[in-house]
């Protein structure tokens, strides 16, 4: 790490939280109202990464779907929401491999355990949410500001 980095612990999450979850969709979130805004995204964030959501709700079909319900394996293709906006995701759904259950023991039971990979699609995104620092497209930077306006520096998508 840059020795000159100005490194500050944020605030502590000392109260509980709540998620409802609904068939693996993340449905609400509760938080405690001390909760600075930054510390409320950075939680939402992580909390959207682990949001696995197997139903059909909002599938986008494709020939390229190979997700099998009974057998839950195979690819298939969805719309979700999170604080980066409403992204296509894709979800990959195999069989761990046999040497799971050597290897993690404690975890070891009937059911046969399944590895979810997702991945989500940011060039194929409605409302996204994003912010473009720098110059807008389309200006010629002199390397003088000739405005004091935010606009001239920052743009929300």
């Amino acid at each position: 790490m840059p020795k000159d980095l100005d490194y500050k612990a944020g605030p502590k999450l000392d109260k509980p939280i709540e998620i409802l979850l609904s068939g693996g969709r993340v449905k609400s979130l509760r938080l405690p109202s001390s909760v600075p805004l930054a510390q409320e995204n950075l939680i939402k964030g992580l909390i959207g990464a682990l949001q696995v959501d197997l139903s059909t709700y909002r599938n986008v079909h494709s020939s390229h779907d190979t997700f099998d319900k009974n057998t839950k394996q195979g690819l298939f293709r969805k719309m979700e929401t999170d604080v980066t906006g409403d992204c296509e995701t894709l979800y990959s759904v195999s069989p761990v491999a046999a040497e799971w259950r050597r290897e993690l023991p404690q975890f070891a039971n009937e059911e046969e355990p399944i590895e979810i990979t997702k991945s989500k699609n940011y060039g194929h995104c409605h409302h996204r949410v994003d912010y473009h620092f720098g110059v807008p497209e389309g200006a010629e930077w002199t390397g003088t500001a000739h405005s004091t306006k935010k606009e001239q520096f920052i743009n929300r998508a």
